[in-house]
């Protein structure tokens, strides 16, 4: 039987997203799970993802939650994370942000 509860509750850890970010308007402060848990005294977060195709699986996360500790609010801790799919030189990065960004000529 315990072996059985054990499985069931390995079984959510493995189901549950890694970082969820959860914003209402524009006003609001986010919301942030990571691994399951809620992170509170959020100071700065930062997530973004990059590719250098059109294709959806290749790419890099990457992320910082930046959070104040709660028994010291002077005290900053963050978590980092990185995860690469695929490498994306510095020189790559830099022209699929132009193009990106870039603005579409006047007709």
């Amino acid at each position: 039987m315990l072996s059985k509860i054990r499985n069931l509750l390995n079984k959510n850890k493995k189901n549950q997203p890694l970082l969820v970010i959860e914003v209402d308007d524009m006003d609001s402060v986010p919301r942030v799970m990571y691994k399951g848990k809620s992170l509170e005294g959020r100071h700065h977060i930062n997530y973004e993802w990059l590719t250098k195709t059109e294709h959806v699986k290749q790419g890099v996360h990457n992320f910082t939650l930046d959070f104040y500790d709660k028994n010291d609010r002077t005290v900053i801790k963050n978590i980092r994370g990185c995860e690469k799919q695929e490498t994306i030189t510095a020189k790559e990065m830099q022209e699929t942000l132009r193009k990106k960004s870039a603005v579409p000529p006047l007709k």
